[in-house]
């Protein structure tokens, strides 16, 4: 499926890129804008093939489409011959602007809240039109796909471990059978032989009892057992007192030992939390942190037709802080950095950075500092660089201290 977008390159080309490649990297679509051509035959003959060929036009709505000095925007005209040769078309509210009569009351899509998720909604709604299936919904095919996928391995895992146990309870059975069996031929045998004994006892001859001789003793157990315990008792007071209590000094200085190591590792730990700065950015961002280029912790900053860097810190305050006075200092640093990095504070209208990401000039608002607080939200304190100059100062790093007091 082939998509055209049309769009103004005065002041909507960027998002315009960014809605191709997002529509380029989808199996099955393709995209296509005017990015290099001039003025002239050639250029409106491509842009009306490429219309003629399309299966869906998007429409950047923009102030620049709605200018009122002539020549009035190319792009009225692309939307009017897409009507004449019934194209379908979605507009797409890029920045806050009228919609032209030609779109009126045709439902359109907004990105001027949140760029990100509305070029993320804008695919989705591309896909359900030209009919294939959405990055969203191969997403869930695949999770779909893993899902059965385990349950046939629990399956799988579950016959097999019923009939593991369908095994050893045959086996069981088997082996308390033979048991059995043996058990049996041993009272079998058993009886065998006392019959056997009961017949050579009648059959015997008859032998006299012998009588004890004189003096001998008349309980071998009693004196077995007498002479015994005294040869027990002699060698107990051979060897001398029992050596059991040596283990008491052996015991004890185990447990000096495992304390002193529980000491150790809790000084250590508390070492830790008490002497190390927050090097996070976490929570609400008041605090003490460290920033530093190295750790890529920037995003794309560009400001009209002006390319930079933002090494950020992303503070959030609450209803909590609305009225209080927040102040934002940093350690000193070299000499050579003083004309190249430009502390910034600012309002953000795009929600919290995140590193590599790309923010527009109309993203934010500068804030001078200090500043108390009028309005609860999403705020960052940024360091800029120009793109050109990062070799010099990718070894910058400073602390920032982030504090919020009573404005009184």
């Amino acid at each position: 499926m082939h998509i055209f977008i049309s769009y103004a390159k005065v002041d909507t080309q960027p998002i315009a890129l960014k809605i191709r490649d997002a529509l380029r990297s989808v199996n099955g679509l393709t995209a296509w804008m005017d990015e290099s051509l001039e003025s002239g035959e050639d250029w409106a003959v491509q842009i009306q093939d490429e219309i003629d060929h399309c299966d869906l036009m998007l429409v950047l709505m923009s102030p620049d489409v709605n200018r009122a000095t002539e020549p009035r925007s190319f792009v009225l005209r692309e939307i009017h011959y897409a009507q004449d040769s019934q194209k379908p078309i979605l507009p797409i509210m890029a920045q806050k602007t009228r919609i032209p009569v030609q779109l009126a009351g045709i439902q359109f899509v907004d990105l001027t809240q949140n760029q990100a998720a509305g070029i993320e909604g804008l695919v989705e709604n591309v896909c359900r039109r030209v009919g294939i299936p959405s990055p969203t919904e191969l997403k869930r095919q695949v999770e779909e796909a893993e899902r059965q996928r385990v349950a046939e391995i629990h399956r799988q895992t579950v016959e097999a471990e019923q009939k593991r146990q369908a095994q050893i309870a045959a086996q069981r059975q088997a082996e308390e059978e033979e048991r059995r069996r043996q058990a049996q031929i041993d009272a079998q045998r058993r009886a065998d032989e006392q019959a056997r004994q009961q017949q050579n006892t009648q059959t015997a001859p008859s032998i006299p009892v012998m009588q004890p001789r004189p003096n001998a003793p008349q309980d071998w157990n009693k004196q077995y057992s007498e002479g015994s315990s005294a040869a027990y008792e002699a060698k107990v007071r051979v060897a001398g007192p029992s050596k059991s209590k040596g283990a008491l000094p052996l015991l004890a200085g185990g447990a000096v030992l495992a304390a002193l190591i529980i000491i150790v590792i809790v000084g250590i730990l508390l070492s830790g939390v008490l002497s190390e700065d927050d090097k996070s950015n976490a929570n609400d961002g008041v605090g003490r942190y460290l920033l530093e280029f190295s750790s890529n912790q920037t995003v794309n900053f560009t400001e009209g037709e002006t390319s930079k860097l933002c090494l950020f810190h992303n503070i959030t305050l609450g209803d909590s802080a609305v009225g209080k006075l927040i102040d934002i200092s940093w350690d000193n640093w070299a000499e050579n950095y003083y004309n190249l990095v430009e502390p910034r504070f600012m309002r953000s209208y795009a929600g919290k950075f995140q590193k590599d990401k790309e923010i527009q000039y109309n993203e934010v608002e500068a804030i001078s500092h200090p500043w108390t607080v009028t309005e609860a939200g999403e705020y960052v304190f940024c360091f800029l660089v120009y793109e050109t100059d990062y070799e010099k100062v990718k070894d910058f790093s400073t602390w920032i201290n982030v504090t919020l007091t009573s404005s009184n």
